[in-house]
């Protein structure tokens, strides 16, 4: 299966699913990754995510802290960090994941996206993800989330 995707946001459904043996979608989500990796697929997730990944992970009471822990190094190893404000970005030098920091400028596109979706169920997470999106020009997110759908995102 190619999926020749150039950009793809990372949502915190698909990071949990590579985490964790026990979820219904870890194998799948883990060809998906590696097959993002292996075609070269511009990745990119948020701060937002992450928090949401590692406190999801760190309360649940088969993965826990030390689970929360291992993704935290992981993502450190792997992610570039950026601001929202920057661009263009810098070249990604042997990192695989843009870790979008968020910004006063992208928090207010995620309130506004907020407030105009009222019975969406929508997170904030999901706003900044959105708004992310947005804003880097990315079409497709690897996520389990149907609210990526309700935003006009493509999801695998």
């Amino acid at each position: 299966m190619k999926l020749s995707i150039a950009k793809v946001f990372m949502d915190t459904g698909a990071l949990i699913a590579l985490a964790s043996n026990g979820d219904i979608n870890h194998a799948k989500a883990k060809e998906i990754y590696s097959r993002l990796v292996q075609e070269r697929s511009q990745l990119y997730t948020t701060n937002h995510v992450i928090d949401e990944t590692c406190t999801w992970i760190a309360r649940d009471r088969k993965l826990g802290h030390r689970a929360a822990l291992e993704l935290g190094r992981f993502i450190k190893d792997v992610a570039l960090w950026v601001s929202a404000d920057e661009a263009p970005l810098p070249a990604l030098d042997g990192k695989g994941i843009y870790l979008i920091y968020s910004t006063p400028a992208l928090e207010e596109l995620a309130w506004n996206i907020l407030a105009k979706h009222a019975t969406s169920g929508f997170s904030f997470t999901d706003c900044t993800s959105f708004a992310a999106m947005r804003t880097f020009g990315i079409r497709t997110a690897f996520a389990y989330d149907a609210h990526f759908d309700i935003m006009g995102f493509t999801r695998i």
